[in-house]
């Protein structure tokens, strides 16, 4: 997977988003057999901002934050890209010890 983190200062205001993709097909895979991991997004300017919980793959530039000044919109970028190490770790770690298939006597 690969992150590309897009900064932009306009009419004062510092805007971070984010797109996630570059998927391994093991991360595939994981995903297909335990779903996709969910991040919180912060949207919309300063004063009138929301956060809306986002699955991973749907993550796009088009979720942009605003904030007042550089070090929040770093604060949350460093924030974002650690929930986001945390759950591909997290995807990688699991097994699947279920699917299976086994002929039984009867």
């Amino acid at each position: 997977m690969k992150v590309i983190v897009n900064r932009q200062l306009s009419g004062g205001l510092y805007y971070v988003s984010f797109k996630v993709g570059d998927w391994t097909p093991e991360e595939l895979s994981q995903m297909q057999s335990f779903g996709v991991p969910n991040i919180p997004l912060r949207m919309g300017p300063p004063l009138a901002a929301t956060v809306m919980t986002i699955p991973m793959t749907r993550i796009t530039d088009k979720y942009q934050a605003g904030f007042k000044s550089e070090p929040e919109a770093k604060a949350y970028e460093e924030s974002t890209l650690g929930l986001l190490r945390v759950a591909v770790a997290s995807l990688r770690e699991k097994t699947d010890k279920f699917t299976s298939t086994a002929e039984v006597d009867i």
